[in-house]
């Protein structure tokens, strides 16, 4: 054999030695990529299966809801646990000292015979109907327009509609040509632009059912002048155990 053909035949054997390798390699992942596999080794079977169910966690997962909810209050309250939430946002009453006044929607109220001595929020085939005690842990102000006048507010819990809150959940001050941003335990101390107090909860009660925020101007018709420039947006959470 000539020199020329020894080579040409060592080559040959080196480049049929990588194909081997190389198909092998392929063949072995895809085998191992597939599905279920029997694989022979030493006289025995191995199982690989790579396509592993999911386990069942006892509930179907959903898509989450998109969209939006219009109106001043959210249109029903929402059970978590057998706890009760209620939010409502109104956009406060113009020209008026009270601006926001609100009763818990009629799955927190319970019936009850005429003249137990509690305020009825509603009455029904001859029964009055109250609430039950519900905490209130929540309000909010957002003051966009501002008033020719210092306004002091008082949001709480009332025995009717329109009288100044008995329980008072938040107090605060906004200045005069000054907008303001202010809740309940929210502190001048904690950062608060405008100081909301330190109480966290009141309830609302048979006694004092409603909820109102009402307002003392410290120069008459800053408010209550039609012309007045007073906007705000108040925010209330109450909720309940079922």
């Amino acid at each position: 054999m000539t020199k020329l053909k020894s080579l040409k035949f060592k080559y040959y054997a080196v480049l049929a030695l990588a194909l081997i390798i190389g198909v092998g390699s392929y063949l072995g992942v895809k085998a191992f990529s597939g599905g279920a596999q029997n694989v022979a080794e030493a006289g025995g079977t191995i199982n690989v299966v790579n396509n592993v169910s999911q386990p069942d966690l006892g509930f179907v997962s959903e898509e989450p809801f998109l969209g939006a909810v219009t109106g001043p209050n959210l249109p029903n309250p929402y059970l978590v646990n057998d706890q009760l939430t209620y939010i409502a946002v109104q956009t406060a009453a113009d020209a008026s000292l009270v601006p926001f006044s609100i009763i818990p929607p009629e799955s927190f109220q319970k019936a009850t015979s005429t003249g137990e001595g509690a305020v009825a929020v509603r009455t029904v085939g001859g029964l009055d109907y109250t609430t039950n005690t519900t905490a209130v842990d929540f309000v909010e102000v957002y003051q966009s327009g501002v008033a020719t006048t210092t306004i002091v507010y008082s949001c709480g819990a009332s025995a009717s509609a329109t009288a100044a809150p008995t329980l008072v959940l938040l107090t605060g001050t906004v200045n005069t040509s000054t907008g303001g941003y202010f809740e309940n335990n929210l502190t001048n101390a904690l950062g608060g632009r405008v100081d909301g107090g330190t109480i966290a909860k009141i309830n609302l009660t048979p006694q004092y059912p409603y909820f109102v925020c009402t307002l003392t101007e410290q120069v008459a018709g800053g408010v209550t002048n039609s012309a007045n420039t007073y906007v705000a947006k108040i925010k209330v959470r109450m909720s309940r155990t079922r």
